[in-house]
């Protein structure tokens, strides 16, 4: 039923959790878990990272950089850029090594708005399903912030699992 299963990962508890329940049904139909962490790339004038990922780690470790005065948009440095990918090698390098028991994991960072990326790469890999957490925010928090597992629902062509963070 599934071969090829989604597991985007940010490093949080709740991906973290997710990784659990993606090795978990991998493990029953011998499928092949592709780990994707997300670096985006969409930077307000804040210095932090615009939509989706603003409350998450990833945000944090833009910090401030100077405004582009046409676009109101943060200039993105690749130094910048590159700690955050670097960042991403080790969240997925960390993830795959929780799922060493399995025979078939994959490891990928891409650049780009995160769930539309995690959209693209499963339609350019023949994904079965997504498995991703979640952080659990709800009411004027997640409005405010939005939601990345939300978006993906929404938009996904295949089954998407969440999992609660704890």
């Amino acid at each position: 039923m599934y071969e090829n299963i989604l597991l985007p990962t940010d490093g949080s508890a709740g991906a973290t959790a997710a990784a659990e329940h993606a090795a978990s049904i991998a493990g029953q139909y011998g499928a092949t878990v592709h780990v994707l962490f997300v670096a985006e790339e969409d930077v307000g004038a804040s210095g932090y990272v615009y939509g989706e990922q603003s409350g998450s780690e990833q945000a944090g470790m833009v910090g401030k950089q100077r405004e582009e005065k046409s676009s109101g948009l943060t200039n993105i440095r690749h130094d910048v850029m590159g700690a955050v990918t670097a960042h991403g090698e080790d969240v997925v390098a960390s993830t795959a090594a929780q799922l060493s028991d399995l025979d078939g994991v994959e490891t990928v960072v891409e650049r780009g708005r995160v769930y539309e990326t995690i959209n693209d790469y499963c339609g350019t890999h023949d994904i079965d399903l997504i498995v991703m957490g979640t952080h659990g925010h709800g009411g004027v928090e997640r409005y405010l912030i939005g939601s990345t597992a939300e978006k993906v629902i929404r938009t996904a062509s295949i089954p998407v699992m969440t999992i609660r963070s704890a």
